[in-house]
């Protein structure tokens, strides 16, 4: 490969490297060779929540890291600093910035089975984050539930262990279960009993118990609503309030945590 080599945190193996937190996730660098973009910055803009800086600096690689740099440093403004009002825009953009990635990996020929399985979890979060700005039922009617789909799937065959994958394909389930009713399993094949299953092994397979991680799951949880699901998901939530923050996105899903919990205990 030419480009930088991504490496994403999940893998679980030792490598030399320069770690850039993401949505998630992190991003490991290896053999840097930049003169235009540091990418401490970088690493410092996403750290602090200066996600609109960080995507303009990783827009500026014009490469395969770059784009999805930008793409989870969007996504991660969209979720978690910019207003209602522009968060469609911004999912929108995060979403060409992955497509960008994934055509540049496919005009390159990349082979490489965990590059190219964050390349597909990202397009599914970029129009999974954009399908729920513009509502889960339109999104329905608008067939962004096969097409999200397609890419978790195609993530978990070239990574089984992509605990990311599995994290939003337990959402992918949740989310149509709640908005389809009874009707999500014969029109969508979407159940209960496998979000549930999705939610456990990103928890399983996840490398830290980070607030990202406990509050999707949670959320996920809470939209099926059974006995035992929220139970679960009040012990996942608290867990995730009491975690000691190292970045704004943590910070970030810690006060979401505590959101929800107010929610879920006024209803």
């Amino acid at each position: 490969m030419n480009y930088i080599q991504i490496i994403i945190y999940f893998i679980l193996k030792p490598y030399k490297a320069l770690r850039v937190s993401f949505c998630f996730a992190f991003i490991f660098i290896s053999g840097v060779s930049l003169a235009d973009v540091s990418l401490n910055e970088i690493n410092t803009y996403i750290k602090e929540g200066k996600y609109l800086e960080a995507s303009n600096q990783a827009l500026s690689l014009k490469n395969v890291d770059g784009y999805f740099l930008a793409a989870d440093s969007l996504l991660l403004y969209g979720f978690c600093s910019a207003p209602i009002s522009e968060q469609t825009n911004v999912y929108k953009d995060a979403w060409n910035a992955a497509q960008l990635a994934y055509d540049l990996l496919i005009k390159e020929n990349e082979k490489d089975k965990i590059i190219l399985s964050h390349a597909h979890i990202l397009l599914a979060n970029t129009m999974g984050r954009y399908s729920q700005s513009i509502g889960v039922v339109k999104a329905l009617r608008e067939g962004f539930a096969g097409r999200i789909e397609n890419e978790l799937d195609l993530a978990l065959k070239y990574d089984p262990e992509n605990y990311r994958a599995h994290l939003s394909k337990g959402s992918w389930h949740a989310e149509i279960v709640k908005a389809a009713g009874f009707m999500a399993g014969p029109l969508y094949g979407a159940e209960e009993e496998l979000a549930r299953d999705h939610y456990l092994t990103a928890i399983q397979y996840a490398p830290d118990r980070e607030p990202s991680i406990l509050y999707e799951s949670a959320r996920g949880l809470s939209l099926i609503d059974e006995k035992d699901d929220i139970a679960l998901m009040h012990k996942l939530l608290k867990e995730s309030v009491n975690y000691v923050p190292n970045t704004h996105m943590d910070q970030c899903y810690i006060n979401l945590s505590k959101i929800l919990i107010d929610e879920v205990t006024n209803q």
